[in-house]
């Protein structure tokens, strides 16, 4: 029997099979898989500090750099200790980061530091991409080495990427590196400069936690790192070290020996271009035998460094001033000069000296020294209260207390070589304006003022616009110095007149007495010469000077002991001096191959009349000069004789011409014999009006023809 069928089964609805979540959707889950294995990964890469990206990074930093970028020391083994955080930019650690030298240096590497931070922002990356300079936004180290150099044809070892064209070197992808924030607790630079003749090695430590402010304040200035542990120990013990940034360093530069100290807050200000930004400084700098202090700001702008402050320098000469400088400054007395300097964005120097010393000297004034032109231009305005002509001695080769003795036993005229390579150096357009210049004896009234125009162009040298006033009269004129060859071409032309003789020349007289000589000079000096001293221009002089004297008087005293009257001079003591007119007195002597020979020196006074003949041998320094006194007069009790002018500028020697004398001596001695009366005979002058007369009209008239023409 067959069973009859479950009505139950039959009727009841059958179970509905649904897909799962993961059937139905396996693309979507496969990739939210990968997306949270992918976060777990980057999670636990950045907890783990991505060692294995060490290379890449490094390799993305040396290409950018064009530079070998390692984080191991080879040479010492072990395992990289580099740690990277990606997030928000490349913040990475390293127990040594190390930045190649380029390929021309023999150096082993350009920067080294250990227990290093660094943190590099992605759009600065693309920045270096796209040919900007490159900018760290920190840099935290135990310890750091820097090498720098730069050849001779302007290459330097702080050019980063490569050049925009081939054969560009000046002209790198990254031009620069800047930093926003730099920590060093201890560190080291090598700079070896060939354009600067440099070699200088500094040691420092550099704390931007704390900054020093222009008063020399020490403040705390927190700062947000973001580290871990041992990177906040790290920062802590830097902030320790020092404030803001100290330094030492010592080497050569220019030739000179260097000894340096450096202190400052916020130094990153000179690392990262800003308008704004700049960091308080103190320095002291000794080269060669020069000191010098700074105190003020330094800061960076996006084409040069930046500087404005007050500073000291001093030294046993301006021209050991100059030297380190690269600039044309003259041998002197030692100096001391403070003022205020500032570098803008350019390579322009601006100062204002606030007060200066030369020797005994006091200068002030503004200066510019710009370095952008091919030749370096210093151009402004100096001025002085009082200026020593002794202060000048060594502009052209005079003796200091510095240079010693310039000249030969017996001499007095300079012999040291002027430093003519030395005026291709720089150009210069300078302002000269003295109150007072004093000569540097009690018998000369000083200059004052004086005022001239200094330019220097392509090695001329040139004084022009040369005013002077003097004892109520003034010198004009200008002279030149042309050092485009080997021996220098000078080259003069100065006028004087209205200087009151009486005054220029003071001689101490007795009161009520009447001075030796007065009235107004006037005259004019052209001349030209060659060498390389003083000694040589003057031995080579050519040219004319002519001298007169208008309105003038002479002492009678003088005027009779010149002419050797015994009884009119005795009367002349008797009664007191008075003063003789001198109608016409002049002085033209043509100069040729620095030898002087008067055309015409003659005095004519209403006594008698002078004149002279003979030579001057400024290349021998010699002088050979015969004077005779004419008289106009009567007059007994004379030993006349010619006088005659001997001797060395060093020594001269003044005497009598002894033949006309001993005449006269022996034939009164003869006759005294016969009566004592008839002694006297021989010592009878009649006078000479003839000689007198003769001399008078040659001045008058050479004087007229001189100022007709």
């Amino acid at each position: 029997m067959t069973p009859a069928p479950d009505q139950t089964s039959e009727t009841s609805p059958q179970p509905v099979h649904r897909r799962s979540f993961v059937r139905r959707h396996p693309v979507l889950l496969a990739a939210g898989s990968v997306v949270v294995v992918a976060a777990a990964l980057f999670a636990a890469g950045e907890m783990a500090g991505w060692p294995f990206l060490a290379g890449p990074v490094s390799g993305l930093l040396s290409k950018s750099l064009n530079r070998q970028v390692v984080f191991v020391d080879s040479a010492q083994g072990g395992d990289s200790t580099f740690r990277v955080h990606l997030l928000g930019g490349i913040r990475a650690s390293s127990a040594l980061v190390q930045v190649g030298a380029p390929s021309w240096s023999r150096e082993p590497y350009t920067f080294r530091a250990t227990d290093a931070e660094l943190d590099v922002a992605y759009h600065d990356l693309w920045r270096v991409w796209r040919g900007r300079p490159l900018n760290i936004e920190g840099l935290v180290a135990s310890q750091a080495d820097a090498r720098l150099e730069r050849l001779s044809d302007g290459r330097s070892s702080w050019q980063f990427g490569h050049p925009e064209r081939k054969n560009d070197r000046k002209r790198p992808l990254v031009s620069s590196v800047s930093f926003e924030r730099l920590q060093l607790a201890q560190g080291t630079i090598s700079y070896v400069d060939a354009t600067l003749q440099a070699d200088v090695k500094a040691r420092f430590s550099l704390n931007e936690g704390v900054a020093v402010d222009s008063g020399g304040v020490v403040s705390t200035v927190p700062i947000e790192r973001g580290r871990d542990s041992a990177a906040a120990a790290r920062s802590a013990a830097a902030d320790r070290a020092a404030p803001g940034l100290v330094a030492s360093a010592t080497g050569r530069f220019r030739g000179n020996a260097l000894k340096g100290q450096l202190a400052a807050a916020r130094p990153s200000a000179w690392f990262y271009p800003s308008d704004t930004e700049r960091s308080p400084v103190h320095a002291t700098l000794d080269v060669g035998r020069v000191s010098a202090n700074y105190h003020g700001e330094a800061g960076r702008t996006a084409n040069s460094f930046t500087l404005r402050g007050e500073y000291q320098v001093k030294g046993p000469s301006l021209g050991a001033a100059g030297e380190p400088l690269g600039v044309t400054l003259p041998t002197t007395d030692p100096f001391e000069v403070r003022g205020r300097v500032v570098k803008g964005p350019q390579e322009v120097w601006s100062t204002v000296v606030s007060k200066g010393r030369v020797g005994s000297s006091d200068l002030t004034g503004a200066l510019v020294f710009d370095r952008r032109p091919a030749v370096p231009l210093l151009k402004g305005r100096v001025n002085s209260s009082r200026l020593m002509l002794a202060d000048l001695a060594p502009t052209v080769g005079g003796t200091t207390e510095v240079t010693g003795r310039t000249t030969p036993q017996g001499k007095v005229i300079p012999v040291r070589e002027f430093d003519l390579p030395s005026l291709k150096a720089m150009n210069a357009n300078v302002l000269i304006n003295f109150a007072m210049l004093d000569l540097n004896t009690s018998v000369l009234e000083p200059i004052e003022p004086l005022s001239a125009h200094l330019v220097l162009n392509q090695g001329v040298l040139a004084i022009k616009d040369i005013e002077a006033r003097t004892a109520s009269g003034e010198v004009n004129g200008h002279l030149t110095l042309e050092a485009r060859s080997r021996a220098a071409q000078f080259n003069t032309d100065l006028a004087w007149k209205n200087v009151r003789l009486e005054r220029f020349v003071k001689v101490q007289r007795a009161p009520g007495q009447p001075p030796f000589i007065s009235g107004s000079l006037e005259g004019r000096a052209r001349l030209k010469g060659n060498g390389r001293s003083s000694a040589q221009i003057l031995s080579a002089l050519n040219g004319t000077i002519e001298t007169r004297l208008r309105d003038g008087t002479v002492s009678h005293l003088l005027v009779e002991g010149a002419g050797l009257d015994l009884a009119q001079a005795l009367a002349v003591l008797f009664k007191g001096d008075d003063s003789l007119k001198v109608p016409c007195a002049l002085a033209d002597f043509n100069v040729d191959k620095g030898v002087m020979v008067p055309n015409m020196l003659v005095i004519d006074s209403q006594d008698s009349g002078v004149w002279m003949s003979g030579q001057i041998s400024l290349a021998a320094e010699t002088l050979n000069l015969k004077a005779v006194v004419a008289p106009k007069d009567f007059s007994i009790a004379t030993v006349r004789s010619p006088i005659h002018v001997n001797g060395t500028f060093a020594n001269p020697d003044v005497s009598l011409e002894k033949a006309p004398i001993a005449t006269k001596v022996i034939a009164a001695a003869v006759l005294a014999a016969v009566n004592p009366l008839a002694a006297l005979i021989p010592l009878i002058d009649p006078g000479n009006r003839e000689s007198a007369e003769k001399a008078a009209q040659a001045c008058r008239t050479e004087r007229l023809e001189t100022v007709k023409g």
